[in-house]
């Protein structure tokens, strides 16, 4: 019965496991690059609304960022 004594079954999981912890890999990577790119910010008046928050990135509150769309 072929695949029953490790055949070509074997062989099949292996490189299947192999592909999807490449993809893993590669996507945890993307992740990480992207969070990198993810602006520090620091703590401060809002230069638009005039509230104090804890992270100002460009001297914009996050909500004053979603809603100005600032990016």
């Amino acid at each position: 019965m072929p695949g029953f004594d490790g055949g070509y079954m074997a062989d099949e999981l292996d490189t299947t496991s192999e592909i999807t912890e490449n993809h893993t890999n590669m996507s945890i990577d993307a992740i990480r690059t992207r969070a990198q790119a993810i602006p520090a910010g620091n703590p401060g008046e809002c230069a638009h609304c005039g509230e104090f928050t804890p992270r100002l990135v460009n001297g914009a509150c996050a909500r004053c960022r979603d809603r100005l769309k600032l990016g």
